[in-house]
């Protein structure tokens, strides 16, 4: 015999795309379904607003292994994922792709415009967003879960946490759950900060917003360890970009320290014709 459930109150805590998209998916399936996602920021997918320098890179046609995930490759899954099915949600979300190489990015190249679709469908849907509240803890009885945050408490029937790691914490990870999941017997992985911003010794404020096209490089002393191209986007306590991302990521797995970063910004270029130009223009 089968029992269907006519309604069920689910609570998203976290409103960032993993956040928004599941509550998406569960509404979808489960019209009846009540659907409340709780947000720290004052404004739900603000993480959208930085991925891809702002043009919003969501998904990558290139091959997705675990390794370039994770060091510990038995906890991560990515076996299912399926770029086809992924941008046939999109286009369902009225977001169509444009490629740059194996990257998806929107035809409009803004995450504004990926923002406000996701935003669009939730309201349609009937997903109720609430944000300024901050998840303090939760905990279970009479087959009920009770949400505590420093607004008010809310109950549910499920839980979905999707609260991020902790490499952005004006962007919403933070971090601030992790000593809770601890304290209910939950086990955390060390963590790394992987795939983000990068400081340098040198000032770079004065470049803040400056974008370049350059080859960049990671060293230990005189040996090259990593290198791409790529864009580079300076911001005022170091350097962002894709491109950056890549080489934290990279950083984060070797778990050593390295000398530095170089960027050749005119790659096409040789040195000794590079410094005969600046010579004769006495730059």
């Amino acid at each position: 015999m089968c029992y269907y459930l006519i309604n069920m109150k689910i609570i998203v805590v976290g409103a960032g795309p993993s956040g928004i998209i599941s509550a998406i998916l569960l509404k979808r399936k489960n019209p009846s379904f009540d659907v409340l996602v709780l947000e720290q920021l004052d404004k739900p997918l603000k993480k959208l607003t930085a991925t891809g320098n702002g043009k919003c890179n969501f998904a990558n046609k290139g091959n997705i292994d675990a390794s370039t995930y994770s060091s510990i490759e038995s906890i991560v899954s990515l076996s299912k994922y399926n770029f086809e099915k992924q941008i046939e949600l999109l286009h369902s979300l009225n977001i169509y792709e444009k490629l740059n190489g194996e990257l998806a990015y929107p035809i409009s190249e803004s995450a504004q415009t990926v923002i406000s679709s996701l935003l669009n469908e939730c309201k349609t849907l009937g997903v109720e967003i609430i944000t300024s509240v901050k998840v303090l803890d939760y905990y279970f009885k009479n087959n009920k879960y009770y949400v505590e945050t420093n607004v008010s408490k809310y109950d549910a029937d499920k839980v979905i946490f999707a609260v991020g790691g902790k490499s952005s914490p004006k962007l919403g990870s933070d971090g601030s759950l992790f000593s809770t999941f601890v304290n209910h017997g939950y086990k955390m992985s060390p963590l790394y900060p992987g795939l983000c911003p990068i400081k340098t010794v040198e000032k770079t404020k004065v470049l803040d917003g400056t974008r370049v096209k350059a080859k960049v490089s990671l060293w230990d002393k005189k040996t090259p360890i990593y290198e791409e191209n790529g864009e580079v986007l300076f911001k005022d306590h170091g350097l962002s970009g894709i491109v950056i991302f890549d080489l934290a990521s990279i950083i984060a797995r070797f778990n050593k320290k390295f000398t530095h970063i170089e960027l050749d910004i005119l790659p096409f270029i040789g040195e000794s014709t590079l410094k005969e130009f600046l010579n004769k223009n006495h730059i």
